[in-house]
């Protein structure tokens, strides 16, 4: 390898960076029975004080039961894929505390980090250089003021949209960042949560749920919520008063970050009393983690092989004296027919640039691969992803 070679290197890859509509057949009412999928190898999750947990490999507790005291925090640290929080327990969870899994505020140097599951904030403009976009497929602009902030369900204060992803939460993904801005990275994103249960939820009047994104004070690039997912033959709990207790609310000052998404699996509605923010959207589809679907790869970057199954983004880093002109391949695995994508670079600094192509599967498992000609900023670390659209 010369010395001019790119390096190309596997990252934290963005749960949302495969993003894919599934059809799904809701299970029947007459199927009270529901099995959360946990093994029970974690055993009791009894959290007494205020605890940040080391997410496993796959982001997947398997619990007994799970409680959460008053006035007591549960908050997670991402793991190298930074997955989303799988909590699945064979008994009853309780909330009576807080399960947390939001955005970060940016700071005069960086970007703020997502919540698991979810995207981080462009870095800010320093040195009179240019601001970077929110990561994730609703990160926010650069420029225009009122979209710097990242989208998910809605668009917050931005009239352009780049709202994205399913109301099932299938597949589960996070919100998205905020852009830089003159000496203030955007904030990050809210992260996924699915909390399943083979009993039952109870969501108490002092407990909460939150995946809210980043909040990123007067400069305004806040991130945007993210994903919570409940599934249990029971769901219930209530707040009185004000305030949500399960929340994945865009950061808000002056102007707004996009709205996340409360998705709710129950047999038993009557018990839902809980305070929400957004609305939920409530079904019967008693599926803690839905089998696996179509899946998209980045196979080849700027020259460099990627090893099947490394999930994106990767990043890129071409040094001074390379040809900004490079190569992506994509390969697209479990769909049918031709699928659209789209090849996203998005630099630390400078704009990010979409590249829409689309990718004809055959054989079985239906796979197929495109190349696409893409253009590199020279001595910029760059993240390269490809989403479905």
């Amino acid at each position: 390898m010369t010395s001019r070679m790119p390096k190309v290197e596997s990252r934290k890859p963005k749960a949302g960076s495969r993003i894919a509509v599934f059809a799904l057949l809701l299970a029947p009412a007459a199927a009270l029975a529901f099995d959360s999928g946990s093994n029970g190898s974690y055993g009791s999750m009894d959290i007494v004080a205020d605890t940040v947990l080391d997410l496993p490999a796959d982001g997947v507790y398997h619990c007994t039961t799970i409680t959460v005291a008053a006035g007591k925090s549960l908050k997670f640290r991402r793991n190298p894929l930074n997955t989303p929080v799988y909590l699945l327990a064979t008994g009853d969870v309780v909330v009576d505390g807080a399960v947390d899994v939001s955005g970060s505020p940016g700071t005069p140097y960086a970007g703020g980090q997502g919540g698991p599951g979810g995207f981080d904030g462009g870095g800010p403009a320093l040195f009179s250089g240019a601001a970077g976009w929110g990561q994730g497929p609703g990160g926010g602009a650069p420029g225009s003021a009122s979209c710097t902030v990242g989208q998910y369900a809605t668009g917050g204060s931005c009239s352009t949209s780049r709202v994205y992803g399913s109301p099932l939460l299938v597949p589960l993904v996070g919100g998205s960042g905020g852009a830089g801005v003159t000496d203030m990275g955007g904030a990050g994103g809210g992260g996924a949560i699915l909390i399943a249960s083979s009993t039952s939820i109870r969501v108490s009047n002092t407990g909460a749920i939150r995946a809210d994104g980043g909040y990123a004070g007067w400069s305004g690039p806040h991130g945007s919520g993210g994903a919570i997912r409940l599934v249990a033959s029971s769901v219930s709990g209530g707040r009185p008063g004000s305030g949500s207790n399960v929340s994945a609310a865009g950061g808000s000052y002056g102007i707004s970050a996009g709205a996340g998404r409360i998705r709710i699996e129950t047999i038993s509605r009557s018990g839902i009393g809980m305070s929400f923010s957004p609305s939920p959207s409530v079904g019967a589809f008693l599926v803690a983690i839905p089998p696996s679907g179509g899946k998209l790869d980045l196979v080849s970057v700027a020259g460099q092989s990627i090893p099947v199954g490394t999930a994106n983004p990767v990043t890129v880093l071409l040094p001074f004296g390379s040809s900004p002109a490079q190569q992506v391949t994509v390969r697209a695995t479990n769909f049918v027919g031709p699928i659209p994508v789209a090849v996203v670079l998005t630099p630390e600094s400078g704009d990010r640039v979409v590249y829409e192509t689309q990718i004809q599967t055959s054989g079985t498992p239906p796979t197929g691969d495109v190349t696409l000609d893409v253009n590199f900023p020279v001595n910029s670390v760059t993240q390269v992803n490809a989403w479905t659209k």
